[in-house]
């Protein structure tokens, strides 16, 4: 993989008479797409790069023998041409999609991350996005897009290079216990304890393995749940947090404010208005 350019130095393409992002005399948009519960979709391949953002419900995609599972609050990028087959949860799924002309794609570097094709989370474009769409409630499916920001976030859809780098066993084993056990309380001094290890020392190898701290890890896992729950189920706000892991419910709010930009209850409040 190349080296990853500044965000800094983002470059500003060609604009419009509006101050929009032209790319072959369209400007960039973001779309609303739902899809039914359990529907599938055969292989098949889009003419565009697609950059979509699952904000509730679920969807696993296949590339050529892997299956991929995207959670709520979760990217996945396909270049144009990529062959995929689709199947989403038992949920109504709702999504963002930005489609991007192929020459545009790889100019921003977009396209580099099918090397390592996965769900990726990355929470500032997840909160333009989301802010876009929430700060526009009468808005039905389409947004468009301010280009110079655009650019910029998209110049940092890169996935962390170590993460292409296989962990050491250890550390492997930590990360799936996080992952299982997020709900607990997780204090970064036992994790390193149960390995034999000075917390910092384990602070340290997990920013430079997954790109984030232990407790951003645990936050986002968090957040990712309350999402589900607050999409999926009727219980109140405050069952959701101490279901999730989270002291109380003012704790959720500010956790997934940060992660989110927009607060649970109107997260909640737009997903059932986007409901059909």
């Amino acid at each position: 993989m190349n080296e990853q350019p500044s965000c800094q130095s983002a470059k500003k393409f060609a604009l419009g008479s509006k101050h929009r992002l032209v790319i072959g005399m369209k400007p960039i948009f973001a779309k609303r797409m739902s899809y039914s519960p359990f529907k599938t979709y055969a292989e098949h391949a889009h003419g565009e790069t697609q950059v979509t953002l699952v904000v509730a419900g679920g969807v696993e995609e296949k590339v050529g023998s892997d299956w991929r599972t995207i959670r709520p609050f979760e990217f996945i990028i396909k270049p144009a041409g990529i062959l995929h087959s689709n199947r989403f949860s038992g949920k109504e799924t709702l999504t963002l999609q930005i489609s991007l002309e192929p020459h545009i794609a790889r100019h921003l570097g977009v396209d580099a991350v099918v090397s390592n094709y996965r769900a990726m989370y990355f929470p500032e474009l997840m909160r333009y996005l989301l802010s876009q769409f929430l700060s526009n409630p009468g808005f039905d499916t389409n947004q468009e897009l301010a280009p110079d920001r655009l650019t910029k976030l998209l110049r940092c859809v890169r996935p962390n290079n170590r993460q292409r780098i296989q962990p050491p066993s250890w550390l492997a084993s930590a990360y799936r216990n996080i992952e299982t056990g997020f709900c607990n309380q997780i204090a970064l001094k036992d994790l390193a304890k149960s390995y034999d290890l000075h917390p910092v020392s384990m602070a340290r190898a997990f920013r430079r393995q997954y790109g984030q701290s232990v407790k951003e890890f645990v936050g986002q896992l968090r957040v990712q749940r309350a999402a589900k729950q607050l999409a999926e189920t009727n219980q109140s706000a405050a069952e959701i947090a101490l279901e999730c892991g989270f002291s109380d419910q003012s704790h959720m709010n500010r956790v997934f404010k940060s992660i989110s930009g927009v607060p649970p209850v109107q997260f909640r409040k737009w997903i059932n208005g986007q409901s059909r």
